[in-house]
């Protein structure tokens, strides 16, 4: 199993249908290989959506991709401690 994280320049071609992104990420679902992004990307994703004209298309774009999407929070490795937990 792979791992694939989308960037909100590659997660907008996937939901704009469009240079084949959203085809390949269901392929790659397909094959049991694991789609997602940060919450970084899509708070982008978000913001982009709330300014442009087609609000709520996008908006439920969105909500649709997150069906197949994972959401990942990343964690800066300097922030955990040997153990792999939150330092405070």
């Amino acid at each position: 199993m792979r791992r694939y994280i989308l960037d909100t320049g590659i997660a907008g071609l996937y939901l704009d249908r469009k240079r084949g992104v959203y085809e390949r990420t269901r392929l790659e679902n397909a094959k049991g290989n694991r789609i997602g992004i940060t919450g970084q990307v899509l708070a982008e994703l978000a913001f982009r959506a709330e300014g442009s004209p087609n609000r709520d298309r996008n908006i439920l774009r969105i909500h649709d991709a997150l069906k197949e999407w994972r959401l990942w929070f990343w964690i800066p490795k300097r922030h955990l401690n040997m153990r792999g937990s939150r330092s405070s």
